[in-house]
């Protein structure tokens, strides 16, 4: 027959060993999220600017939520060069993120210092070639408009 005592001290034990397992679990996504943090933004920055028409190049991504974000060699062209002669070169952005509930709540902003060294710049705001093309056929006028 079992002792009262043991069964007591069974069941206080197991949500301890669960604790430790999440925090565990926690301690290593702590020490991993500085390289899954800085790999997902440099696939959200090159995505972003190539569904702009864009082709960005970034030599070195810093992230860590504790610290600014650090980009190092950066350097943006336009895709196609007969369209748009946008281009800028920079050798290092720091950003410094708000807190996320001041900025949301509060109505604060979300960047706190944005820093950009050595950039070179061109910034080509023609219109969009494309959009002056003439009267398509087919298409009513006031389609056209829109």
């Amino acid at each position: 027959m079992k002792s009262p005592v043991k069964e007591t001290f069974r069941a206080r034990r197991i949500p301890w060993r669960s604790a430790l397992v999440v925090a565990g679990c926690i301690f290593l996504l702590w020490l991993a999220h500085p390289l899954l943090l800085s790999h997902g933004l440099r696939m959200a920055l090159v995505r972003g600017a190539s569904e702009s028409g864009l082709q960005l190049e970034i030599g070195n991504v810093q992230a860590h939520l504790a610290r600014p974000i650090v980009l190092e060699e950066v350097k943006l062209r336009a895709v196609n060069a007969e369209e748009s002669r946008t281009a800028a070169d920079a050798k290092r952005i720091e950003i410094s993120l708000n807190w996320p509930w001041r900025a949301l709540i509060g109505g604060g902003r979300f960047f706190r210092a944005l820093i950009v060294e050595n950039v070179r710049a061109v910034v080509d705001l023609r219109a969009d070639r494309t959009r002056h093309r003439g009267p398509t056929p087919g298409v009513p006028e006031a389609e056209q408009r829109v």
